[in-house]
């Protein structure tokens, strides 16, 4: 699942409709997690992770719908919920910013926008940083552990990815670059953008 800053989702435009692109830039995953914590009140319970045990990601509409099947949720009628799983991109600590907005998305329920993040106990925050700090989500090194179960998850298949860079290319030599690697995660998430969370 996507994490992105304000305004800072990828973008595809054309020279025909960049001006519109620009001014409206389409939904992303985090974008309608929003605006579903803001327009239902069971998706306001949730963490950006949990979204897809209740809900799918339809590619078309890029929008949220909740499930049809699957285990009855108690107390919340049309409420369903599976096994399926969200798993969140990796922020670098370097990338600061995103780093404490995704450390916010998996501590916090029910965000309505990027400002609600930073905002805690009614004191709205210049940083995500500044968020977490008031949260107390700085206050131990927990964020490090996840921040390097993470890590060790992407060092665990990244030689998966460079054997089949070898077979691929025929170039049993090759080696990962940084481009490489760039490239790997880009790949990644236009997979995760193209599939739907069922």
């Amino acid at each position: 699942m996507a994490v992105h800053l304000e305004n800072g989702q990828r973008v595809y435009f054309t020279e025909a409709n960049a001006a519109q692109r620009a001014e409206r830039p389409p939904s992303t995953i985090l974008t309608s997690f929003f605006a579903m914590c803001e327009a239902d009140p069971f998706a306001a319970t949730l963490m950006y992770v949990e979204m897809p045990k209740y809900y799918t990601w339809n590619q078309s509409t890029k929008k949220f719908q909740r499930r049809k099947q699957g285990t009855p949720v108690p107390d919340w009628p049309q409420v369903f919920s599976t096994d399926a799983l969200g798993r969140m991109y990796t922020v670098h600590p370097r990338n600061d910013e995103c780093f404490y907005l995704r450390l916010l998305l998996v501590n916090v329920r029910g965000p309505k926008s990027f400002a609600h993040l930073k905002t805690v106990n009614g004191h709205q925050c210049q940083t995500y940083r500044e968020a977490c700090q008031l949260l107390g989500l700085l206050e131990n090194d927990s964020h490090w552990d996840l921040t390097l179960a993470d890590s060790v998850l992407w060092n665990k298949y990244k030689e998966d990815i460079l054997h089949r860079l070898r077979i691929q290319t025929n170039n049993p030599d090759i080696q990962i670059t940084d481009e490489i690697y760039n490239e790997g995660l880009i790949l990644i998430e236009d997979q995760c953008l193209t599939r739907s969370f069922d």
